[in-house]
């Protein structure tokens, strides 16, 4: 019998998921950091994600 996984939600798409990286407090799961990592910098995608990531941990560090 498998042990129930805790499942967190991904900051760059919302999914619940229980498999990812932590990276301080931001959680993304496999998809996004897959995705990400074949993002090209110029891509807006790219400059979007990491807006979000920023202003993510922005928001924790100021709590």
């Amino acid at each position: 019998m498998e042990k129930d996984r805790q499942t967190d939600s991904c900051t760059l798409c919302g999914r619940k998921e229980s498999r990812g990286i932590h990276i301080l407090d931001i959680f993304l799961c496999l998809d996004c950091e897959k995705e990400l990592l074949q993002l090209e910098a110029e891509d807006p995608t790219y400059h979007q994600a990491v807006k979000t990531l920023s202003s993510s941990r922005a928001s924790k560090l100021l709590m």
